[in-house]
């Protein structure tokens, strides 16, 4: 499982996600999911060797939870792992960034 994501505001519309990797060789890409409250979750793959992502176009004003996946691959088969804590953040006008993290487990 994922551990010490940390959720960083950047900008009125964007966020800055990061984590501890998982132990090299043991995951072929890590999947960020992103839900704004009431809405679809969406998601986005990225790579093994990165341990961040920037999330842009959030909405002002929303509140989103985040959560990571170490994803495995073994002959073609796909094996997520377990979902990190999801960590709520409001993504809102603010005058200085904010930060919210999850150690996990």
């Amino acid at each position: 499982m994922v551990s010490d994501v940390h959720v960083e505001q950047l900008t009125n519309t964007s966020v800055r996600v990061s984590w501890r990797q998982v132990l090299a060789g043991e995951v072929a890409h890590y999947t960020v999911y992103y839900k704004p409250c009431e809405q679809s979750e969406q998601s986005v793959t990225v790579p093994s060797s990165e341990s961040s992502l920037m999330i842009e176009n959030l909405m002002t004003n929303m509140q989103y939870h985040i959560l990571v996946v170490a994803v495995a691959e073994l002959e073609g088969a796909v094996f997520p792992g377990e979902r990190s804590s999801p960590i709520p953040i409001v993504v809102s006008l603010l005058s200085h960034p904010d930060t919210m993290t999850s150690s996990g487990s």
